[in-house]
Formats: structure tokens, sequence, C-alpha cells
């Protein structure tokens, strides 16, 4: 009996050990959870904008902004984003010849403000410290400022100038969220706007050139590539 409750009691402890260990392991996810569901942040990037068939828009510009997040759901998060592109452009004459019309360049400021739907492919959550995203959204962008220096020289007539105007844009995103701690992120976003531009009254009429066919406005597209900071809370 004596050897019967040795063994007994040498079992129960080698059971009690063997899940006392097992309580006290921790299995590793590759997930962890986002606790915050407001975020803020700030980017910087370069944008390729297409000039348009007769080349008055600008062809590039250097890009930085903000934007701010609210998650809605599991997957989903509420963006408004304010973008500054800081660009050149060709200013040309219509009434001088169709291969001399280029005068110069000239800066302009361009703003946008759009509101974008952002999909977390991860859900609210991250994988293994990252998190990818599509997104799509609209907004406007409009001239916030630009040097008329060329065209006053040339006492070039109003309706022959290009005014950017104000433009409806739609825009469609993919990116991913970098998770350096808690609340801090790094974010990559790849960015196509699509927007229409109207050609100038000057460059649709037969006196500037009879035998060209300018169109009255043309779908532009403009390739963004932008990276920033998001503090969350």
């Amino acid at each position: 009996m004596r050897l019967l409750r040795i063994i007994a009691t040498t079992n129960l402890a080698i059971i009690f050990v063997r899940a006392s260990a097992a309580a006290g392991q921790v299995i590793p996810s590759a997930y962890d959870f986002i606790e915050s569901r407001q975020s803020f942040g700030m980017f910087v990037g370069s944008t390729n904008l297409d000039a348009g068939q007769l080349g008055l828009d600008p062809s590039s510009a250097s890009t930085a902004g903000a934007r701010w997040a609210l998650d809605i759901g599991g997957t989903l998060s509420l963006e408004v984003n304010g973008t500054m592109f800081e660009a050149e452009r060709d200013v040309l004459d219509p009434s001088r010849p169709e291969n001399d019309q280029v005068l110069g360049q000239s800066d302009m400021t361009i703003v946008q403000f759009d509101v974008r739907l952002r999909l977390n492919l991860t859900g609210h959550r991250t994988w293994h410290g990252i998190q990818p995203f599509v997104s799509f959204g609209g907004g406007i962008a409009g001239e916030a400022g630009v040097d008329r220096t060329l065209e006053e020289e040339a006492v070039m007539p109003q309706d022959h100038r290009f005014d950017f105007g104000n433009r409806l844009t739609a825009t469609l995103g993919t990116g991913v969220n970098f998770r350096l701690a808690e609340r801090l992120y790094l974010r990559v976003d790849g960015l196509l706007t699509l927007g229409k531009m109207g050609t100038p009254t000057g460059w649709v009429t037969v006196e500037v050139d009879p035998d060209r066919n300018n169109p009255d406005g043309e779908w532009l597209a403009g390739q963004n590539l932008l990276i920033g900071a998001t503090w969350r809370w």
C-alpha cells in the first residue's frame, strides 16, 4: 500500500508540474490588435501628372499634406485628406507657330481635398507589424497660386491663358501601414488620381489654328507615391 501511495503521489506531482508548465506557455500570434480608433498623419511625396494633349497642365509636382482617419468598423476606415502640389508648368501661347509656342516655365500650387474609404486587408489589426490596405474616394482640386509673369510679358489675351479651375477628382490607391510603436506607424501609399481639365476658350476657336482640332476638355491621371508618419489614439 505504501508503494501504491508513493506512485500515486508521484503521478499527481508530474501531472501538476506539466499542467503548470502548459498554463505558463504563451503561443505567439502573428496578429496584433489595434486598440485605438483615430489617427492623424502627415506625408510627403512625388507626383507624376499628365500634361494633356496640349501640354497645358503641369507634368510633375512635389507633394505634401495631412490626413485624419476614423476606424468605422472591423475593416473600414474613413479618411479626410488635404494635399498640396508644388508644380511647374509650360506656358504656351496659341497665337504662335505650333513648334514655337512654349514661352517658358512657371510655378503653380494646387490644393486637393478628398474623402476616402480605406479597406484594411488584415482588419483592425496588424500581421507581423504590417497592415496592407486599398482605398478609394473623391474630392475637389483647385489652383491656389500661379505665376503669370510670362503671360503678362507676352500680353497674352485672357482667353488664351491656362486656368486650372476647380476639378472634381476620383482617387484609387493601395498601401501599407508599418507599426513602429504602439501608437506610431509608418505609411506608404501609391495613389492614382483622375480629374478633368478644361481647355481655355482661345485654344478651341478656329482663329488660333484652323487646321488643329483641340479638345474641349480631357480626363487626366496623376500617379502619386507618398510616405508619411501616423499617430493613433
